[in-house]
């Protein structure tokens, strides 16, 4: 999987034969990390709904916050970023598959 396939299921945009609760995962994460203030008692639904226990949901989200603090605490401290992941960012080198 690429970085950009990455992105593309972050916004939603290709999902492929994943599962459903899945899809439902990554939506409500992605919501999480990126607006914080706009995740609703039916965005916990949609979760519950996918089969999610309570202590899955409160993993899924503290996944999503982990990867906020880690990049606020980078941007924060100006720490140096890999130039491998600047390169994916910018585009302007081949993005590395798992």
């Amino acid at each position: 999987m690429t970085y950009a396939d990455l992105k593309s299921l972050a916004n939603g945009q290709a999902y492929g034969s994943m599962p459903e609760s899945f899809k439902s995962a990554i939506v409500v994460a992605a919501k999480s990390a990126l607006s914080s203030s706009e995740v609703s008692d039916e965005d916990f639904k949609l979760l519950e709904d996918a089969g999610f226990t309570p202590e899955e949901i409160g993993e899924i989200l503290a996944q999503a916050d982990l990867a906020v603090m880690f990049n606020t605490i980078t941007m924060t401290y100006r720490l140096p970023l890999d130039p491998e992941y600047v390169s994916m960012m910018q585009g302007s080198a081949a993005e590395p598959t798992a």
